[in-house]
C-alpha cells in the first residue's frame, strides 16, 4: 500500500474497510464524477476546489486507490514563514480532502476536530501530494486522516 512507506507518529496511516466511490446519481453536490476527472463541488466558489474562486486554491483532487489524492504546488500567495506555505492553507487543503472522502461514502459532514502535526516545511513553488482517507467509522462519527508529502518526505 502507498502509505506503508511512511512511519507515522501521530496518525495510524491505516484505512477502514470502506470503499470510496463517485456516483452521479447519489452525489448531487459534486461535479466531474469520475476517478479520472477532478472532484469539485457544484458550488464552484469553494475556497479549496472552486474553479471560479480567483482567491482560492483551485485544487483538483481525484479519487485514486480508495483515497482522495491531490497534487498541488503552493505559490507566493500562500506564504507563511519565509519560503514556506502558511499552515492554515495546507490545513484547509487537508480538511477539504477529508470532507470529500466522507462524501464518497455518501456522508455530508462538517469537521468536529482538526489536528495538524507539522513535520517538515511545506515549501512554496514545489509540487506536493495531499492524500486523505477514512480511518474509522463508529455510529455517527467518521475519523479521517490526511498527509501532505513531497519527495517521499512527510510534511504534515
Amino acid at each position: 500500500m502507498l502509505l506503508d512507506h511512511y512511519k507515522f507518529s501521530y496518525i495510524t496511516g491505516k484505512q477502514a474497510n470502506t470503499v470510496l466511490s463517485l456516483d452521479k446519481n447519489t452525489h448531487p453536490y459534486i461535479n466531474a464524477l469520475s476517478s479520472t476527472n477532478p472532484i469539485e463541488w457544484k458550488n464552484q466558489h469553494n475556497f479549496v476546489t472552486g474553479s471560479k474562486n480567483p482567491h482560492g486554491l483551485q485544487a483538483k483532487p481525484q479519487l485514486i486507490n480508495n483515497m482522495i489524492h491531490c497534487d498541488y504546488t503552493f505559490n507566493k500567495n500562500h506564504s507563511g514563514p519565509p519560503i514556506a506555505t502558511h499552515g492554515g492553507i495546507h490545513s484547509a487543503l487537508a480538511d477539504e480532502l477529508m470532507g470529500l472522502a466522507c462524501f464518497c461514502i455518501h456522508e455530508l459532514t462538517v469537521t468536529l476536530k482538526l489536528e495538524v502535526n507539522y513535520r517538515h516545511p511545506v515549501l512554496l513553488s514545489k509540487k506536493h501530494t495531499a492524500l486523505a482517507w477514512i480511518h474509522n467509522i463508529e455510529q455517527t462519527k467518521i475519523w479521517c486522516e490526511a498527509i501532505i508529502i513531497t519527495d517521499n518526505t512527510l510534511c504534515a
